[in-house]
């Protein structure tokens, strides 16, 4: 697959669905159309088929809604909205798929990255924090808790979890993937009741700090509505445009 900005934006994201497979024996398949990754029997967001090349064809919207059918099959189906055909959502939407998230891609540049000081706030999780981890970013988000993805992915070496800590507990979370040259950043929570206090901005600068330290050049992250202000003040800049469905 050719690395064009828009690819890397959804680059990391691979990578961890790639590590969810590896780690728990699961199928999946990488090709010029897309990527396709089958590990957890739950609804997770690290099974899931990445489309990145679209044909105007209803045998192959046949085939993506067939691939996502089946009690083991990718629980996610997502797209970069500027890298396939005009009408490609509507025409998902009539074959069964259901509009989950909207994000947009963001790239920020690591080589112009300012040297941020370590927050003493702020310390790496082990797996043995891995559930209050998982717990807190769900509850953060509004989602409900899925450690064993986590859990999997923390046997790989190019990942670091960060945790917040203030009052005596965990309050934000982040997840660092080194993927090569690009630090994807994934998970940034912060519990209801401590926004405002810029943790989230604390943890992507910590993050910031270490991709540099391990020779990473770029940074990517997938945003929703309420981080991508926060991602905006550091640096980071909107490429494209990502749409997550689910079977409905």
């Amino acid at each position: 697959m050719k690395k064009t900005e828009s690819f890397l934006t959804v680059e990391s994201l691979m990578d961890l669905c790639r590590q969810s497979c590896e780690g728990t024996g699961g199928r999946y398949d990488e090709n010029e159309q897309f990527f396709v990754y089958e590990n957890f029997p739950k609804a997770c967001w690290y099974s899931r088929l990445h489309v990145f090349d679209a044909p105007r064809d209803v045998a192959f919207l046949i085939h993506l809604a067939d691939l996502c059918s089946a009690p083991t099959s990718p629980k996610m189906l997502s797209f970069n909205q500027e890298d396939v055909y005009e009408g490609f959502a509507k025409d998902l939407e009539a074959t069964g798929f259901v509009l989950a998230k909207p994000q947009k891609g963001m790239l920020y540049d690591l080589t112009t990255a300012p040297d941020y000081d370590a927050v003493e706030e702020i310390r790496r999780i082990g797996p043995e924090e891995i559930e209050t981890w998982s717990k807190t970013c769900a509850e953060g988000f509004g989602n409900e808790a899925y450690p064993e993805q986590y859990r999997v992915q923390m046997q790989f070496d190019r990942d670091i979890f960060y945790g917040y800590f203030l009052d005596g507990k965990m309050v934000g979370t982040n997840h660092l993937n080194l993927c090569g040259k690009n630090a994807g950043i994934h998970e940034v929570s912060t519990l209801p009741d401590y926004r405002g206090r810029g943790i989230a901005t604390k943890l992507m600068q910590q993050a910031i700090r270490d991709a540099k330290k391990a020779g990473c050049t770029i940074m990517s992250l997938q945003a929703s509505v309420y981080g991508e202000p926060v991602y905006k003040k550091l640096g980071f800049r909107v490429v494209n445009h990502i749409f997550n469905y689910k079977r409905g």
